[in-house]
């Protein structure tokens, strides 16, 4: 009786990025921003309640946003006195939003954080509470329709007790959840972490305070107690740092925090930069370097999650589906397939993608030799071959790094405009096709083998989510 549904989807859909940047992450429906703000805890919530022998016999709630907002996951208390006077509709001029459905917005000056709220009531009844007007300064800044009418009852106004509080919008242990909306829109990435820029490969390493803690404890049981139990004082961390590199037991640093220059919304826009569209072709080192600097941010986060909200989550587990029942619809439509059109087209269509590929390829060679590319890829050589150069000064190697960021940004702003961006868009995607048409099954299997084979499968596995993944089937 206390939950209150703000989105859902429903249906056969699956729960996937490409579904909910479309839905809940929709910029032209109010509910992308409602969470955004419960994530950043910028709302806020009036409470007018009347008490009963110290219970709290009803109460009127009413959700807004003051302005200016504070910075995200910042504690702001705002102080709230009401009037025992009520206001006639007749006399207020309500406010409105550009948006319907998005939280009401209400002045409050940071200066102060103080604001004096009237009860709205009824022309024709001034028990019926139809609305809120906000003063500051015996000035009304706002006034607000409530959805329901609250009935006042006798002597209210002057027994009744207000309060503002801060809303804390807390996330779900719903991990793959999670790296969807943030825009890595799978779990399988290289730094899967929400909260910070973690690889797989770091994910069993103890944090630094249990390194430390860890330390101190080997460092106490080290030292001899002739005469009963020793105690230390508390070293820092630099020292603790030292013991351990001269013992041989070096602190692994914790990975950054994704905030500020490293939150998502960021990383997604160095990401996008760097990669213009795909149209920008990289070398598998070259993928590797932009993925660790931005930390597998591909897409950009239909919500920005605060790192200090975060938590490790479980993972979902696949649903069961696959009964005898459907194997053997299965089989029969294996059977009815066999030598039909589509399996005459899946025997055709290596060799058709293998031709395309070396009509692109003719077609990219020439667009290399264009000069404006020319020019820059012969900067990005020479900028590159001084990076790795091991006598290159510090100072320099920064000056260097710059250096490679600009020339990748030209070169980012030339393939957007010009046919050599989209070759290798083209190029990219066959080259991908090529290793999903290698993948297919060489022997009899329980995977589809066909179109209407698939559409049975997939069919049935919406009930349970998923979304299609390359990796299972050349065939998909």
């Amino acid at each position: 009786m206390y939950v209150q549904c703000v989105a859902c989807l429903e249906g056969p859909v699956c729960e996937n990025y490409e579904n909910e940047i479309k839905t809940i992450g929709n910029d032209k429906f109010p509910i992308q921003q409602t969470i955004q703000s419960l994530c950043d805890d910028t709302l806020y919530t009036f409470v007018l309640s009347n008490l009963i022998d110290n219970l709290v016999s009803k109460c009127l709630c009413f959700v807004f946003k003051p302005i200016p907002a504070s910075n995200p996951c910042t504690a702001r208390r705002i102080n709230v006195k009401l009037r025992t006077n009520v206001i006639s509709e007749y006399r207020v001029t309500w406010s409105c939003t550009l948006l319907e459905g998005t939280t009401p917005e209400v002045p409050v000056p940071v200066s102060t954080n103080c604001i004096e709220v009237s009860l709205v009531t009824k022309e024709d009844n001034d028990k019926h509470v139809i609305g809120l007007s906000f003063y500051f300064d015996d000035f009304m800044i706002a006034a607000w329709k409530l959805g329901e009418c609250y009935p006042l009852d006798v002597d209210e106004l002057s027994t009744c007790e207000v309060q503002c509080c801060q809303i804390s919008g807390h996330l779900s242990n719903d991990g793959k959840q999670v790296n969807i909306l943030t825009g890595q829109a799978s779990c399988a990435v290289g730094y899967p972490m929400p909260c910070c820029l973690a690889s797989k490969q770091q994910l069993g390493i103890a944090p630094e305070w249990i390194q430390r803690r860890t330390m101190r404890m080997r460092i106490l049981e080290s030292v001899p107690q002739t005469n009963g139990p020793v105690v230390l004082p508390m070293l820092p961390d630099s020292v603790i740092d030292s013991i351990g590199k001269y013992w041989g037991h070096n602190i692994r640093h914790d990975a950054p925090k994704r905030e500020g220059e490293l939150s998502f919304e960021n990383t997604h826009a160095v990401w996008a930069k760097l990669n213009a569209g795909g149209r920008v072709k990289k070398s598998a080192a070259e993928h590797k370097k932009d993925n660790a600097r931005t930390g597998s941010s591909f897409y950009p986060p239909i919500f920005n999650f605060p790192s200090c909200k975060q938590n490790g989550g479980i993972m979902h587990t696949p649903c069961g589906h696959t009964t005898h029942f459907w194997q053997s619809v299965s089989r029969e439509i294996r059977e009815y397939m066999s030598g039909k059109e589509w399996e005459v087209q899946m025997s055709l269509i290596g060799e058709e993608v293998m031709a395309k590929i070396k009509e692109i390829s003719i077609l990219l060679k020439e667009a290399n030799t264009m000069s404006e590319i020319k020019v820059v890829k012969r900067d990005l050589f020479q900028v590159r071959k001084k990076l790795n150069n091991v006598m290159t000064q510090e100072c320099e190697h920064k000056e260097l790094i710059v250096e490679e960021d600009r020339c990748r940004t030209t070169l980012s702003k030339l393939v957007e405009d010009l046919d050599f961006g989209t070759y290798n868009l083209i190029q990219a995607g066959l080259r991908e096709f090529e290793v999903i048409l290698k993948a297919r099954p060489k022997k009899e299997s329980k995977r589809a083998q066909s179109d209407l084979e698939f559409a049975l499968w997939k069919t049935i596995e919406s009930r349970a989510g998923g979304k299609l993944d390359m990796r299972n089937s050349g065939q998909e």
